[in-house]
């Protein structure tokens, strides 16, 4: 089973550390910021031209734009080649949205193994989003061979970087013993950084003294 948290993966925190003295820079600054506010048309004056550049980030951002329907009529069809165009030039972030664009068939065929591919490029660069779809796709066994053992290691490395989700799922999978040594101990340890962030449903495995229904 798909868990929820999949579909979430489409918000990625985009770290923007270049100076305002920088023209591009500044009006992607810009381009982002108009985007959280939901103004699209200022969005758009910024991030178009710098994507029609060949810019990758100003790419992701308008993708994620149409992908989420910020500001704009939800468009898949429009979002998808930007995000391509970004995924292939290497930009995590982007790769992880392609990935869920083709989980779930939006704008483009479902394919668990496309999904899976730039899951796994985006996560082999240490993003965690993707690192946690990555697991899932290990877990369920989506456009590969399940395997346990892989995604407890992914699990990891996303929970390691915060990810609650992620974090709540590595713990079931020592609750159970599933792809490890069953460890009441570790699965507590990860359930409580789970639930300092609010998982509810962390939370709940706690205060039932770790009883699953």
């Amino acid at each position: 089973m798909r868990h929820l948290a999949l579909a979430l993966c489409f918000s990625a925190c985009i770290s923007l550390s270049a100076t305002a003295r920088a023209p591009a820079q500044s009006a992607l600054e810009v381009g982002v910021q108009a985007l959280q506010r939901g103004d699209a048309e200022t969005a758009q004056k910024n991030l178009v031209p710098l994507a029609q550049r060949g810019n990758p980030v100003a790419r992701f951002h308008l993708g994620l734009m149409y992908a989420d329907g910020t500001g704009v009529a939800k468009n898949p069809e429009l979002a998808a080649p930007l995000l391509r165009t970004a995924a292939e030039q290497g930009y995590a972030p982007a790769q992880s949205s392609l990935g869920m664009l083709h989980a779930f068939g939006r704008g483009v065929p479902q394919s668990d193994t496309e999904a899976l591919r730039w899951f796994r490029k985006a996560a082999e660069q240490g993003f965690a989003n993707a690192q946690h779809s990555l697991a899932l796709s290990y877990e369920d066994g989506l456009g590969i061979r399940q395997n346990l053992g892989e995604a407890l290691l992914w699990y990891r490395k996303a929970a390691e970087q915060g990810v609650p989700e992620s974090q709540y799922s590595l713990a079931l999978l020592y609750l159970r013993g599933l792809g490890t040594v069953k460890n009441d101990f570790v699965a507590r340890a990860w359930l409580q950084k789970a639930a300092a962030q609010g998982h509810a449903q962390a939370r709940q495995l706690l205060d039932n003294d770790l009883k699953l229904q």
